[in-house]
């Protein structure tokens, strides 16, 4: 089963997201609220994706600074950005990637 971390400090739409990814895409999907989150999620299981959203709390981690350590330590393939956008476009267009 494909793994998704998605990190976003918006609890509605992390949660909207994830229901979305694991009813429709059949995805197993792990919530991080921010960065530091993010990178004790990663070290502790692997992931296929990693969606970050770019208005992450600049206090804690800013987005930059998280995929920066992602890639550092390779934690995960890809890493993508997400903004404001539909679930549901998240879903059909990472079907494709994997397909």
């Amino acid at each position: 089963m494909i793994k998704i971390l998605v990190v976003d400090g918006n609890a509605a739409f992390a949660t909207m997201l994830q229901e979305m990814l694991e009813t429709e895409g059949g995805y197993h999907v792990r919530v991080a609220p921010g960065g530091s989150s993010a990178l004790a999620a990663l070290e502790r299981d692997r992931f296929d994706l990693t969606i970050v959203d770019m208005d992450l709390d600049p206090e804690e981690m800013d987005y930059r600074e998280l995929i920066r350590r992602i890639r550092r330590v390779k934690y995960a393939d890809l890493v993508a950005f997400q903004k404001q956008i539909e679930a549901s476009a998240c879903v059909g267009s990472r079907r494709q990637e994997v397909a």
